[in-house]
């Protein structure tokens, strides 16, 4: 465990008052795989199956897009503050939803299925992912045993120390192999998705119209058979196509819907879901992992030690359990108050102001949490698209010439107050043109992907 030691220097009225300094230990983060593989070993073949794999999913597929964790530069994010310092009334104190608002920007997931075919779906993914890695295993190891067998005792042992370079091969080649499979059924969901037919079951269930049901099913008879015709695997799908037609009651027709629901719904919004999970899994190993770390430093640390240790490590609920000292959006805080973190939040027993600089700290956490929640849009478009002169041109040539103006001042990252003043709009107004962007953006993307892929 690294150590460092921090010098701090407490002032009143431009005179020093006290002068300490405090120790930070600073945990090995190579510690986590045998932390992890450790817990592993205590638990059930069952659980313990699940968890490693829902690991192995989240590194796969992380929540970069969804959790939106970035880091906002301290000269920007000083600027934004101090432009909000004079409009306390505006500030927002609803922490649970600003929380939510700044790291997951309001994403709600409605997944138009039951908790029993979710936990299904996950298995499914699961098992997916397990199958693969075991085939494609197989296969290379053998075609490696063969090459080893026909090599002299000199080449085996050359081709020994090439086995690491294997082992990385195999790992890749699995993990792309897992990552395309997933795209690919996405781009599926996605001409699947254009018809919303599990939406409309689900508006179907709440209130029942037998033409619009006999109209849906109509629609996703054809859509099978055209779909599957395609790539000559329509016969797996006659059981579904007979199933979906065999309604003649409304409690039959009640249950065929619910089947639509379940099986006609997007995989990427059921993905997205499982991607949280993941995430929420591996967050709460690191929280276990830290919190035994200082365990067996504990009695070495002093009082305002232990809450600077907490303060980095010891993931909470008001955090959505993210290890503060690993998380940028708490990163992009701490380093712009560092100091008020220090007077408000460690020192508690050293600094005499301790109460008031709590005040002050809240006051300044709340006000971040706002801003980031705003700010955080300004980033999302230009990690969509890295090159930035190309998004001026898409702007030049898609909006007006007041939209572009506003378009642009986003893109060189003013917060949305100083847009919203200089251009007297509203953020509902700047917010719809920002997704319009985005969705011209995206499907510059999707077109030029297919015609590489053709």
């Amino acid at each position: 465990m690294d150590k460092f030691t921090v010098k701090y220097e407490i002032t009143q009225e431009n005179k020093k008052v006290i002068k300490g300094k405090i120790r930070l230990y600073f945990p090995n983060s190579k510690g986590i795989s045998k932390y992890i593989k450790k817990l592993s070993n205590g638990m059930e073949e069952n659980e313990r199956l699940f968890v490693m794999n829902m690991i192995r999913f989240h590194f796969l597929f992380p929540v970069d897009d969804i959790f939106k964790d970035k880091y906002i530069e301290y000269n920007e994010l000083q600027y934004m503050l101090n432009s909000k310092q004079q409009m306390t009334t505006n500030i927002n104190n609803d922490y649970e939803k600003l929380i939510y608002k700044s790291l997951m920007d309001d994403k709600i997931f409605k997944l138009n299925m039951s908790k029993e075919d979710y936990e299904e779906f996950k298995a499914m993914i699961l098992n997916e992912i397990s199958q693969i890695e075991l085939e494609y295993s197989e296969i290379i190891d053998k075609e490696f045993l063969k090459l080893k067998n026909k090599q002299n005792i000199i080449k085996r042992i050359k081709l020994r120390f090439r086995n690491k370079e294997l082992n990385k091969f195999k790992k890749d080649l699995i993990e792309n192999t897992i990552k395309e499979v997933n795209r690919d059924a996405i781009e599926n969901d996605a001409k699947k998705d254009a018809h919303k037919f599990d939406e409309r079951a689900y508006r179907l269930l709440e209130n029942f119209d037998n033409n619009e049901y006999a109209n849906l099913i109509k629609e996703i008879t054809e859509y099978i058979k055209k779909d599957y015709l395609e790539c000559n695997e329509l016969k797996e799908f006659e059981e579904e196509i007979e199933y979906i037609n065999s309604g003649k009651n409304n409690i039959e027709k009640n249950d065929i819907l619910l089947w639509i629901c379940t099986n006609m719904s997007s995989r990427k919004d059921a993905l997205d879901a499982m991607r949280l999970d993941a995430s929420y899994i591996y967050d709460q190993i690191l929280n276990k992992y830290y919190r035994e770390e200082y365990r067996k430093i504990r009695k070495k640390l002093n009082y305002e030690e232990k809450r600077l240790f907490q303060a980095l490590f010891f993931g909470r609920k008001a955090f959505l359990y993210k290890i503060p000292a690993l998380t940028k959006f708490l990163n992009s805080f701490y380093i712009a108050n560092h100091e008020l973190v220090f007077l408000g939040l460690i020192l508690k027993r050293s600094n005499p102001e301790y109460e008031k600089n709590k005040k002050e700290l809240e006051k300044k956490w709340y006000e971040f949490l706002n801003m980031y929640s705003i700010g955080i849009k300004n980033y999302s478009i230009i990690e969509s698209m890295k090159d930035s002169e190309r998004i001026k041109q898409i702007i030049k040539n898609k909006f007006n010439d007041q939209d572009s103006e506003i378009l642009e001042a986003i893109l060189e990252n003013y917060s949305y107050d100083i847009i919203q003043a200089r251009f007297d709009k509203s953020e509902i107004y700047i917010s719809n043109l920002v997704k319009s962007l985005q969705q011209i953006i995206r499907e510059e993307s999707d077109n030029e992907f297919a015609e590489q892929k053709n």
